[in-house]
């Protein structure tokens, strides 16, 4: 395998597995909870809750993952990962001590999605500080692998516990996910390599807006990013409110487990 995917002596242990097991928990924790936001949401509100949701998620995720940004770059990558874990870990079991009602149902999604934005983007953060560039052309796709094993790991998980719990449950269950992820990234031995020199202004967004002028590449990137989050949030809209009007309450919940 090592001759086959060219990984070299002293990568396989630290660059490669340690980071393709915090991806797969942090996808089988994020995929947990998106079960729990996703049922709770349409045998609540329902599927006209959908659009506020939308738009909260749109709204709230340019700040947070510029807080996010701020924050690795003060503290560090792997502190800032390993503190959004644990709020991610403890907003979980905050949510499930709420009784459930259509507002919490909604906040739930927001914050499932929120995570979502911001968990997955400051661990490839991670990885980038972490691996030369020959590394990552060699290695990120392998990483990337492993959030597959971790979108099935976790829906997985939720059809089982749904199988003797009530949906709400799956809410504890994420969060002992991402107690776990920040487990096994203390366990991730290697060391950031590139640190933001001191005294340096963030960049404007002026700046960055003429970046997507002079660089036409990044605006066909952009294009892509839009076209392609437009197209499967419209998918995702189809299929929730089919599922909420054609399934019974109390199916909904194991039925979208199964089929992610």
């Amino acid at each position: 395998l090592s001759r086959l995917f060219d990984i070299r002596a002293g990568e396989g242990r630290s660059a490669l597995l340690g980071f393709a097991l915090l991806l797969m928990l942090i996808i089988c924790g994020h995929t947990v909870m998106e079960t729990a936001r996703d049922a709770l949401l349409l045998t609540g509100p329902g599927p006209r809750a959908l659009g506020i949701v939308y738009m909260a998620i749109a709204a709230t995720t340019l700040p947070a993952s510029a807080v996010a940004a701020r924050a690795g770059e003060r503290f560090g990558q792997r502190r800032t990962l390993a503190g959004m874990l644990a709020v991610a870990a403890a907003v979980s079991v905050l949510l499930f001590l709420v009784p459930v009602s259509n507002l919490t149902a909604m906040a739930t999604y927001v914050v499932s999605g929120l995570l979502g934005s911001i968990l997955v983007p400051l661990l490839w953060t991670l990885v980038g500080t972490a691996m030369t560039v020959a590394q990552g052309r060699r290695l990120f796709g392998l990483i990337a692998a492993a959030g597959v094993v971790g979108g099935v790991l976790g829906p997985a998980l939720a059809a089982a516990t749904l199988a003797f719990l009530p949906v709400k449950s799956l809410l504890l269950l994420s969060a002992f996910v991402f107690v776990v992820a920040g487990a096994a990234l203390g366990g991730v031995r290697v060391a950031e390599r590139v640190q933001r020199p001191r005294g340096r202004r963030p960049p404007e967004v002026t700046n960055s807006v003429r970046t997507l002028r002079e660089h036409p590449f990044l605006a066909r990137v952009a294009l892509v990013v839009f076209v392609s989050t437009a197209t499967l949030l419209a998918l995702d809209y189809l299929f929730k409110s089919t599922v909420a009007r054609t399934m019974p309450a109390a199916q909904v919940g194991r039925f979208i487990a199964r089929y992610y």
